[in-house]
């Protein structure tokens, strides 16, 4: 049996609550007989592992903002889940990708 090793971030909930504290990012592992075949890429799989480490760190309204970013949700959507205005969503995304840009080049 092959394993093939994949990244899986869970999307949020539709909104921020004290009871759920954390997004999950998991890794693991899958098997390729059941999965289409993904090509094998060590540098972008190090690549994956990093950027998700460093969203890590971000508190948590910053972790869900990226992450609903990075799952291909619009400004508008992103602010009717979250509840701030787009321009507020918009001007935090870009703060976020700058400490991610500076702690990936400082790592």
């Amino acid at each position: 049996m092959a394993l093939t090793k994949v990244l899986i971030a869970v999307k949020t909930y539709p909104t921020l609550s004290t009871k759920y504290d954390e997004l999950v990012c998991t890794a693991g592992f899958l098997d390729t007989n059941v999965i289409p075949q993904i090509q094998d890429n060590p540098a972008l799989d190090e690549l994956y592992d990093q950027l998700y480490c460093a969203i890590g760190i971000l508190n948590k309204l910053d972790k869900a903002l990226i992450l609903l970013q990075l799952d291909g949700y619009s400004y508008d959507e992103i602010s009717e889940i979250i509840g701030l205005t787009k321009t507020n969503v918009a001007t935090k995304i870009n703060r976020i990708k700058l400490k991610l840009k500076n702690h990936l080049s400082n790592n």
